[in-house]
């Protein structure tokens, strides 16, 4: 049966062509506990034998909302797709309406998987289309509260199994924010030693001892809960659960055991709830007399406050001089203030992994020695052309030229390093060969985000010497003044990336490479000084030094606009962390930016276009039995008066559709009927659910008893 037969074939309410219960009237106001599901590994797309079919999912997320009709958010832990830059947008379009729209009344979050960002891409960026499909604001790691209790978003960027040096430094920044609140964090990939389904290369982040580091000093931390596995495990260790969210899609490891679904947890002031459940068989998968049943750990200090107001904090770990980025908000705060923070950094290096610490090798017993796999680099050749020498590598002899890319090979194309082209930046390479005589030839590259080379920077070559030797190169960065980019057009998203390519050759003899960097050629200093960031027409800035671990507060203005470029500028190492935390949240926008004006909400343009039917979600992060716009259909631009913004009655106008040929529709959820509805073009009522359809210029009012 395909999806239309499927949705054709039912008789429940309908949404924008998803089956939808009216589970949206049953809320309890009275709970004393955070309710969340988690589902994972959706992977639209793929055309494996025991991949379900997409009415198959839709029937999965109808049967979790049945049965746990009160959450209070749902979470989706990466691989919505799958094939990575093979990925249609029909694929990406049946994520959205089945999972981001499929609980279309609560708060959504998206954390990618390796599907999503570490393909080669082409051309396209993928991070930044991850961050499109799943509503991000700015960098894929963000974090946000509800009911007290604290999230985490740290997907692996780079690699499957590596989370890079820049989540690891926001992260930090954010953990120390945030230590007096319990907080649960999210991945794609799960730390070695926490599952039973490690597979080196690809299960277990390689620089598991780094995050484990990054987390000892907050007890507060009391979860991992990540997807990739496709199968349930509940592991307690260091005070922690360690949790696999199962699957709902994909490959299935448990052979028909467990079937599609997911995670159902509940938090409180004393414990954490774990409930793996299984949708295709309706209960809970301890009920299957499977060895993984519900795990319940006490919470020493809970933060859960049921009236503690939510917040959603973004920003960058690598904030380099002068460097852009765009950030478009999704969620709107009536309450509460907005902070910056600022985090200092040591050092000048902008490239991950440049000692080459961290080494991987999917698959070692295939007959081509499997995948090899460097977190910061990648080397020409495959298995077997270099090795490991922990840290750094040896090129081993050969006739052939050896290519190494900082960042490996695809990434330096759409995603790493962005930079600012109006800068100076150099290149060193600490080498050590035996026996002299090699080559190395320098070159730089810069791309935009689309995988367009904007311009090629043709370095030195050297012959070595012999012995250790420290090769650098300062680049005269093009300032790219002819080209389309956020540089040159404060209304552009094109960021740009650096990357650096040395082919060695006349390798009679081996070569051990030390170091590999990427930095500015002229730092003030060690550690971050005067960091500031530029906002629109506002500078706010820290007068003085910031060391590794030291942070910094400023009140900043609240958003009132659905896009907005950040710019960072910092004396001394050039370098540092921000963090932009906005409290007291009550609604979050999917699928298109919001601006917020105090008594309405500016929604739009349209930012996720992957449906078949584009529309915009709506949804209150405080439980309401008010009446409020869900969804919009068809619509690019409107304005949105709640009624909880002191409105007496509740409003929309219909600014702009997407086609103009075709009226919009409204889905309003309205616990009662109301008593007026006027400048629709019509309108209707059923179980919960008020319809209405509009064209553009048209401004509706919904008036209730």
């Amino acid at each position: 049966m395909n999806r239309r037969e499927f949705l054709s074939g039912c008789s429940k309410v309908f949404v924008g062509g998803m089956l939808i219960s009216n589970d949206f009237l049953k809320i309890d106001m009275s709970s004393s506990s955070l309710k969340g599901f988690i589902v994972s590994d959706a992977h639209f797309g793929w055309e494996g034998a025991v991949q379900p079919s997409v009415s198959t999912q839709i029937e999965m997320i109808r049967r979790i909302r049945a049965r746990f009709p009160d959450l209070d958010l749902l979470i989706d832990t990466g691989d919505a797709h799958h094939g990575g830059d093979q990925a249609t947008d029909a694929d990406k379009g049946d994520w959205t309406d089945v999972i981001l729209g499929g609980c279309p009344h609560l708060p959504f979050y998206y954390v990618t998987g390796n599907h999503e960002v570490t393909g080669t891409g082409r051309g396209f960026e993928p991070e930044w289309t991850a961050n499109i499909l799943g509503s991000v604001s700015c960098r894929p790691y963000y974090s946000f509260d509800l009911c007290g209790i604290h999230f985490i978003s740290m997907p692996e960027l780079v690699r499957a199994v590596y989370i890079n040096e820049e989540t690891i430094r926001w992260v930090k920044l954010d953990l120390e924010l945030n230590k007096d609140k319990t907080t649960i964090l999210l991945s794609h990939n799960n730390l070695l030693e926490t599952t039973s389904r490690d597979v080196p290369g690809y299960r277990g982040v390689i620089n598991t001892d780094e995050i484990m580091a990054l987390l000892a000093p907050y007890p507060n931390a009391v979860a991992w809960m990540h997807g990739h596995n496709h199968d349930y495990d509940i592991l307690e260790k260091h005070d922690r659960l360690y949790v696999s969210n199962g699957r709902i899609g994909g490959f299935d490891p448990s052979n028909g055991k467990h079937g599609l679904g997911g995670i159902y947890f509940e938090i409180d002031d004393k414990q954490l709830k774990v409930a793996p459940y299984s949708a295709e068989f309706n209960c809970f998968v301890g009920d299957l007399e499977e060895p993984i049943k519900t795990h319940i750990m006490k919470i020493n200090n809970s933060s859960y406050n049921p009236k503690a107001p939510a917040a959603h904090s973004y920003g960058t770990g690598a904030a380099a001089d002068g460097q852009r980025v765009s950030v478009m908000h999704h969620t709107a705060a009536s309450t509460g203030n907005t902070k910056l923070f600022f985090g200092g950094l040591e050092g000048d290096v902008l490239n991950d992994d440049s000692q080459v610490k961290y080494h991987a090798v999917r698959n070692p017993d295939r007959p081509d020695g499997g995948h090899w796999q460097l977190m910061g680099c990648s080397v020409s050749g495959g298995a077997g052309v270099y090795e490991w020498t922990d840290p750094g590598l040896k090129l081993l002899p050969t006739n052939e030229v050896r290519t190494m890319h900082c960042p490996h090979r695809g990434h330096h194309q759409y995603t790493y390093y962005r930079l600012n082209p109006n800068k100076q930046y150099k290149f060193i390479l600490d080498i050590d060969a035996e026996v002299g005589g090699q080559k190395a030839k320098l070159d730089f590259f810069v791309h935009n985000k689309s995988g367009q080379e904007l311009a090629s920077i043709d370095g030195p070559e050297w012959v070595l010497q012999g012995g250790p030797e420290t090769i650098e190169h300062e680049i005269d960065f093009p300032s790219l003044e002819h080209e389309t980019t956020i540089y040159t057009d404060i209304q552009s998203d094109e960021e740009i990336n650096v990357s650096a390519r040395v082919n060695f050759s006349n390798l009679q003899n081996s070569v051990q490479i030390n170091d590999f960097i990427i930095a500015f050629s002229d730092p003030g200093g060690s550690v971050t000084q005067n960091p500031a960031l530029i906002i629109g027409s506002e500078q706010y800035e820290y007068n003085g030094t910031l060391a590794a671990n030291e942070t910094a507060s400023i009140d900043i203005s609240s958003v009132s606009q659905s896009r907005r470029v950040y710019q960072a500028q910092c004396q001394g190492n050039k370098r540092f962390v921000w963090l932009i935390r906005q409290a007291g949240c009550d609604w979050q926008v999917r699928n298109a930016p919001v601006a917020d004006k105090g008594d309405y909400l500016e929604v739009g343009p349209m930012r996720n276009r992957f449906q078949a039917e584009p529309y915009i979600i709506i949804a209150p992060f405080v439980k309401t039995t008010e009446p409020y716009a869900n969804r919009l259909y068809n619509v690019e631009k409107a304005k949105v008066y709640p009624i909880n913004r002191n409105n007496a009655k509740l409003k929309l106008n219909i600014d702009e559709l997407v086609d103009s040929s075709k009226p919009s529709r409204i889905e309003v959820i309205s616990p009662k009927k109301p008593e007026n509805v006027t400048g629709a073009t019509g309108w209707k009522f059923r179980n919960g659910l008020l319809a209405i359809t509009a064209n553009q210029g048209q401004e509706i009012e919904i008036e209730y008893s």
